[in-house]
């Protein structure tokens, strides 16, 4: 009886495990190549970029792995390519924000901010699915086989 107990719970959690894994949130990664100026990045000894994107302007920022500094292109013009988790079955605005980071780990405040809409809602299903009429096959016939003598 202490085993068929035994047996029912660990088949409960399971269960319970397993539904808890299928709810979670689904992501799909996407990249922005971003691009800023920043004159004064080699004297004030920038070694780094920090990018921040939050789900709303006002929200949580969360950090993406820093960039090394580069070099500016014939413009004076910083760039680089961030790759992030964007929630899936929503239309979701992914906001923005850089910060120079010095070779002490001190950061700058935050530059302007950026935002970039993904409408990566869910689609909705097909209905009314239905079979409109059977298909026949014909079946290759073989010719008959002779009697062997």
């Amino acid at each position: 009886m202490k085993k068929r107990i035994a047996a029912m719970v660990v088949a409960f959690v399971l269960a319970l495990t397993m539904c808890a894994l299928g709810a979670q949130a689904q992501t799909v990664n996407k990249s922005i190549t971003f691009q800023w100026d920043d004159a004064t990045a080699s004297t004030d000894g920038v070694t780094a970029w920090r990018m921040f994107y939050s789900t709303s302007a006002t929200g949580t920022k969360t950090a993406l792995p820093d960039l090394a500094i580069g070099t500016p292109d014939s413009s004076g013009n910083y760039s680089g390519t961030w790759t992030f988790p964007v929630p899936t079955g929503a239309n979701t605005t992914l906001s923005f924000v850089l910060e120079a980071v010095n070779g002490s780990g001190v950061t700058s405040a935050d530059s302007n901010q950026v935002s970039q809409n993904y409408n990566l809602t869910t689609p909705q299903a097909p209905t009314n699915f239905r079979i409109k009429g059977l298909v026949s096959i014909p079946t290759e016939k073989k010719p008959p086989e002779k009697a062997k003598k």
